[in-house]
């Protein structure tokens, strides 16, 4: 190998989605230098288009900050306008051709002042929009982009396509817009490459044209409507007709557009994500407006998450109907272009007709097909339908080239990312004895300890090039600021976040002895690290300045109050002066880590993250309450793609039996736990006796169980089992089913009740292979599945419809009538059939009952060891903003996978046993955590140990510690302030914002 055998320390990931910024940040987390190719002008994705996800989360709000987080990392490098040409070289040492496409506009010298776009002559259908309202030829797709620079489209510029344009050069107040700008190349030096390059919509099927799609003004599909239904998007939350603008008052939806059929064009497969996010916007409309008419009609609900049938429930309690039935045709009328739907209900009568003010297609998912131009020019495998086809439970789909997210499998956006973080983890794997190259960074200076010493005061007020004196009369605050006590210096400076400006700045930090800063310039969500390193570089704690937002909340809102915006401003610089007077630095935090990981399960998930651990170097012990590893896999004979599922654990026990670096304690369970990130101290019952380690992360695999039916004459009847004793007949070739002449399966048994509201996930997919496999064992079998819904989601749908080609008959059952089982001379099965309404008795040889999958036994206990919390269902519970930290606890250092979190399939669970092992690698990679940023600190000579910090803290943080008070560990904090707000003694404040320092503000400002 080239570079003489070793492997290089970086990472290309191609596709800034949720999956690319997630993994980027992973992998730089642990060391590795990343670069981060995205062919937009932005980065996020889809994720930035929706404006709720499935489990609720507000996408943007939530996505946002870890993209600012991405863009000041300094081991990652995000390259827009990106995309990959050629990969020459090995596995460990590629050579990587980047083809950038211009933006015309200079990232550096532009300030996002916003003069350029409204000049623009040009108005086109907006593509972030989906053709929904319109944008110019330059501009940024939305509010808030990351990065945020406008970009010029050169396809449809004025001036790039030959004609005489140059509005926009001429306003812009830098020198930022170059129209010469040139298509270029950069090549890379990477171990490895990961491609997350996503989905898109699958617009072009007969169905769409015959329901009107591209022809109809008020027929959309469902990505439109996400744009529509959200704040930020065209119509700024209001649904309106595309016809005329009119509130549309009456909506339909209509699933499965191009999907879920295997005729014509359509997709064989399900989309899986469709009916949740079709559902979750419906509820949007309706929190909008209770009076908004929602009609969805669908095939089978694809509820498979443990929280969706929930949010299916709330969608019929709060109105919205829902018809199962097919959408024969769509017609128009041409004065008012209200819709009427003809639609063929499930019986398979014709049902009527029902007009409507806009109809929503939702389309099916299909691979980006940039994604698949490149993965096919890499040689990656791809599978029928375009999706990358790695080999069985992996995401290394060539050596050295990984693939994850929904380019792999469609799944929704938890599963989603942590399939990309597998992909990630093998990476990780892959490169565990690259080097890094280059230097190492730049020395920072020691920090002066401005402890004691009268503060000094610099303000430097930015004209952002005049965006902001055009307002705001910044000579005014200069001179104001300059007459307030403890000011040492003020300067005016034209663009403060220049290179200029800020050796300006840094200069008059240095000359005038300036030991706190006040940058009066823009938004400190963008800006404030900047301005933070800036400081730092001159020997100043980063936190010792502060800035007050002049430019958005100032002059870009008062253009009509000139006098008043600049008494404001003089005000806001006032008070944070006062404030800043009285700062402290925050010390550097750190913390020792203990290098041992600990697996709470020895089955596949756990299995998968111990060997992704130890594969950096780092040894990990796996508890395993029983006596053999494999856990809930062994009961299962064959996955569903056909592969034996013993052959998988045989492989993953022999690679932890032969490691150095793995323990594994069979029969034995936690005791005790004590410590926090880090520096947990666990003990362990093991058969010969109790054992004391010590760990800096803890993973908790534990698996779920099948529910022990209690109905349908389980236990009382040899002919009546479930699904997993199905599956060891099988594996055991029993004489018995050879003899069966008859089968009926019931789906749901104790899941999707009140009880266990949620869906098993696993049951319809592991029910219809294992059918496929009593067809091969017996052609002339009759099997019957009684159902609700058939949840075969992605793949799986295709088995679906291969089974009812094999003769398998699925019947949806009457629910309120029920099921009822009885055995005299031989099982009977007596139930209501929904479509054709007639009683029916079916008398089969063997009764097979789809049970629910349920938390393990010990959940409650682990809970309570661990500190972390358990759903309502009793599975662990991840943290709140599950689409984006799908394998986190609230409480840090601790990780989950696999079905402790809930029901998951065999490579579910693999992913979420490799993504949890990455992120506990994030701790376990370093000998010492070190944190400096806001944090809470408990004054002991105050606390009284009253637990009421413990209890109200969302995030587990706050705890009695040995000397009997709370303690908060910063690495831990979130800065939320609930336990400041909350201590009765006010034992507790926030760094930086402390009484001292914000009273003193808010004081001066309303004197």
């Amino acid at each position: 190998m080239a570079n003489n055998g070793k492997k290089i320390k970086s990472v290309l990931v191609v596709g800034a989605g949720l999956g690319g910024i997630h993994t980027a940040l992973n992998l730089a987390d642990i060391g590795f230098k990343v670069y981060l190719a995205e062919k937009l002008p932005y980065i996020g994705g889809k994720m930035v288009q929706l404006y709720r996800t499935a489990e609720d989360n507000f996408a943007l709000g939530a996505i946002t900050p870890v993209e600012l987080t991405l863009m000041n990392n300094p081991n990652i490098e995000t390259i827009t306008l990106a995309e990959l040409q050629s990969v020459k070289g090995e596995p460990g040492n590629f050579t990587v051709t980047i083809k950038k496409s211009p933006r015309y506009v200079d990232p550096i010298k532009c300030v996002t002042c916003g003069l350029c776009w409204p000049v623009c002559p040009v108005k086109v259908p907006s593509e972030f929009n989906y053709g929904l309202g319109e944008r110019n030829a330059i501009g940024m797709p939305y509010a808030g982009a990351v990065p945020n620079k406008p970009y010029i489209d050169a396809g449809t510029c004025l001036n790039l396509n030959g004609q005489d344009c140059t509005k926009c050069v001429d306003v812009c107040p830098t020198n930022a817009i170059n129209l010469e700008q040139k298509e270029s190349v950069q090549e890379l030096k990477v171990g490895a490459i990961l491609l997350t390059p996503g989905i898109e919509p699958y617009r072009t099927s007969s169905e769409a044209k015959k329901l009107g799609y591209g022809q109809m003004a008020n027929v959309i599909d469902n990505f439109q409507m996400e744009r529509m239904v959200s704040i930020y998007g065209p119509t700024k939350g209001e649904i309106k007709r595309p016809s005329d603008g009119k509130t549309a008052e009456k909506i339909a939806y209509i699933q499965c557009v191009g999907s879920r059929k295997s005729d014509g064009d359509s997709l064989e497969y399900c989309s899986s994500v469709c009916c949740m996010y079709s559902i979750r916007a419906a509820l949007s409309a309706k929190a909008k407006d209770t009076e908004y008419d929602v009609t969805i009609f669908h095939n089978d609900i694809m509820a498979t998450s443990k929280t969706h049938e929930t949010v299916y429930m709330e969608a019929k309690e709060n109105g919205v109907t829902f018809i199962r039935g097919s959408v024969s045709s769509i017609t128009e009328d041409p004065e008012t272009k209200k819709l009427t739907v003809n639609y063929v209900s499930e019986t398979g009568e014709q049902s009527g007709q029902e007009v409507f003010d806009l109809v929503v297609l939702t389309m099916g998912l299909i691979p980006s097909q940039d994604g698949v131009n490149l993965a096919k020019s890499l040689e990656i495998p791809l599978n029928k339908w375009n999706f990358a086809d790695p080999p069985m439970n992996s995401s290394m789909a060539r050596p050295g080239i990984a693939v994850g997210g929904s380019f792999k499998f469609l799944e929704d956006s938890p599963i989603a990312l942590a399939d990309a973080q597998a992909g990630a983890m093998e990476i990780a794997n892959l490169l565990s004895d690259s080097v890094s190259e280059g230097g190492e960074g730049k020395a920072l200076p020691p920090e002066l300890d401005v402890r004691g010493i009268p503060p000094r005061v610099g303000v430097y007020v930015c004209e952002c090039g005049g965006i902001i004196k055009k307002v705001v009369d910044t000579d005014q605050i200069a001179e104001f600021a300059s007459q307030l006590e403890g000011v040492a210096d003020t300067k005016i400076i034209q663009y403060a976040c220049f290179s200029e400006g800020m050796k300006e700045i840094q200069g008059s930090i240095k000359e005038n002895e300036i030991n706190r800063v006040v940058v009066v310039a823009c938004s400190y969500r963008s800006h404030l690290i900047r301005f933070q390193n800036l400081i730092r570089g001159v020997g100043l704690n980063k936190f010792l300045v502060e800035m007050v937002n002049a430019r958005e909340l100032g002059a870009w809102v008062n253009k009509d109050e000139q006098e008043g915006a600049t008494e404001r401003i003089k005000d806001e610089v006032k008070g944070i002066v006062n404030k800043v007077k009285g700062l402290s630095p925050l010390p550097v935090y750190t913390r020792e880590v203990r290098q041992r990981g600990l697996v709470l399960g020895g089955g596949i998930a756990g299995l998968n993250a111990a060997l992704s651990i130890s594969s950096q170097g780092i040894p990990v012990d796996i508890i395993e309450k029983g006596s053999q590893l494999g856990g809930y896999g062994n009961s299962i004979s064959y996955d569903t793609k056909g592969n034996k599922v013993s052959d998988y654990i045989d492989g993953l026990v022999k690679d932890v039996s032969g490691s150095k670096l793995i323990s594994v304690f069979f029969n034995s369970e936690l005791k005790e736990i004590k410590g926090r990130v880090g520096q947990f101290t666990a003990r362990i019952d093991t058969p010969s006796g109790e054992i004391e380690n010590k760990y800096g992360a803890i993973i908790v695999a534990t698996g779920g169980e099948e529910y022990v039916p209690q109905e349908y004459l389980y236990g009382k009847s040899k002919r009546v089992v479930t699904q997993l004793e199905l599956e060891d007949m099988i594996s055991k070739d029993d004489a018995l089913l050879r003899d069966v002449k008859s089968a009926v399966v019931i789906h749901c048994v104790g899941s999707r009740n009140e009880e266990r509201p949620y869906c098993s996930r696993v049951c319809c997919p592991q029910s219809i292979k294992n059918s496929l496999k009593l067809k091969e064992i017996n052609p002339e079998l009759k099997i019957h599945h009684l159902h609700r819904d058939i949840r075969t989601y992605f793949l799986n749908d295709i088995q679906y419809r291969a089974a009812e080609k094999e003769g398998v008959s699925f019947i949806r059952y009457d629910e309120e009538k029920g099921i009822n089982v009885s055995e005299n001379s031989g099982l009977s099965v007596g139930f209501s059939d929904i479509k054709t309404g007639q009683e029916i008795e079916l008398k089969p040889d063997l009764l097979i009952l789809n049970a629910a999958m349920i938390p393990g036994e010990n959940n409650d206990t682990l809970s309570r060891l661990l500190g972390v919390p358990l759903d309502e269902y009793g599975f662990f519970k991840e943290e709140s903003y599950m689409t984006f930290t799908p394998v986190d606890f609230s409480k840090r250092g601790i990780f989950l996978c696999g079905s402790a979190h809930g029901p998951k399939t065999i490579d579910e669970s693999v992913a979420q046993g490799k993504a949890a092992s990455i992120r506990a690698l994030c701790v376990l990679s370093k000998e010492t955590l070190v944190h400096q940023n806001v944090y809470a600190e408990v004054d002991p000579g105050k606390c009284i140990a009253c637990l009421t910090c413990v209890r109200v803290c969302p995030f587990g943080v706050p705890f009695i510690n040995d000397n009997s008070v709370a303690e908060i560990v910063p690495f831990e904090c979130r800065a939320c302030g609930v336990c400041v707000s909350s201590c009765p003694n006010d034992a507790i404040e926030l760094k930086s914002f402390t009484d001292i320092d914000v009273i003193p503000q808010i004081e001066t400002m309303f004197a």
